[in-house]
């Protein structure tokens, strides 16, 4: 997504992202030091597609995902942390 305008104040960001319907986040570590930065890319690639193919991000599973570069397991990755787990 685009960044938002100037003067955007975080409620408005946080209603813009349906923050508030958030049930699940996915955080995956894209590397570089656990995996391969084009290696993470084409993972982060692949998670965004099929939540939004599975209708996951929306009501009422609210799963939210985030991009990260270091979970702190620097090895084997890419690496994924989700919250609450379970999903």
């Amino acid at each position: 997504m685009a960044k938002p305008p100037p003067g955007t104040t975080p409620q408005e960001q946080a209603a813009r992202y349906h923050v508030a319907n958030i049930r699940h986040h996915i955080m995956l570590c894209s590397g570089p030091d656990c995996v391969a930065p084009a290696e993470g890319e084409r993972i982060w690639g692949y998670l965004k597609r099929r939540i939004a193919v599975l209708g996951l991000n929306a009501p009422p599973h609210g799963v939210y995902r985030t991009r990260c570069h270091c979970l702190r397991i620097c090895t084997s990755g890419p690496i994924m942390v989700i919250y609450p787990e379970g999903l």
